[in-house]
């Protein structure tokens, strides 16, 4: 019974795809004009959406004057350097010695804001924080653990 549906199945599938290739042979001014007409108003919204850069766009092809030579500087011939000394720059620093950090300002990444806690903390010792800072307690800095 199932091989009977799999041949029903596999020979419907070339019928419809011959009928689907048929009527797109027999609606081709119609698909043409809807996929132009489509095109256009998508078009015609984002022209209406992007209205001011439009203008803007078109203000400066309109004073783009092409009587006017265009002025180039030759190029710089510059000596070439053939040994170039580097320097080496550190990029960890070790502290040998701990030393304390007192407490201060941070400023937060943008769109973070500081926790209530440290709000609350930092209006005990007297200090109004801006948007986007924080409070940072002190600390010890280099130590060995």
């Amino acid at each position: 019974m199932d091989e009977a549906k799999k041949m029903e199945t596999s020979e419907e599938a070339p019928k419809e795809q011959k009928a689907l290739i048929r009527w797109i042979k027999e609606h081709k001014k119609e698909i043409a004009i809807a996929g132009v007409s489509i095109t256009a108003l998508v078009g015609l919204v984002l022209g209406i959406k992007n209205k001011e850069a439009m203008e803007v766009f078109w203000n400066a092809l309109k004073n783009n004057d092409p009587k006017i030579p265009i002025k180039t500087e030759d190029p710089r011939i510059t000596e070439q350097v053939r040994n170039i000394e580097s320097v080496v720059i550190p990029m960890h620093r070790e502290y040998k010695e701990p030393f304390d950090v007192g407490f201060h300002i941070r400023n937060l990444h943008e769109g973070w804001k500081a926790s209530p806690e440290k709000l609350a903390k930092a209006a005990a010792y007297g200090i109004e924080l801006l948007p986007g800072q924080t409070l940072v307690e002190g600390y010890t800095k280099g130590e060995v653990t």
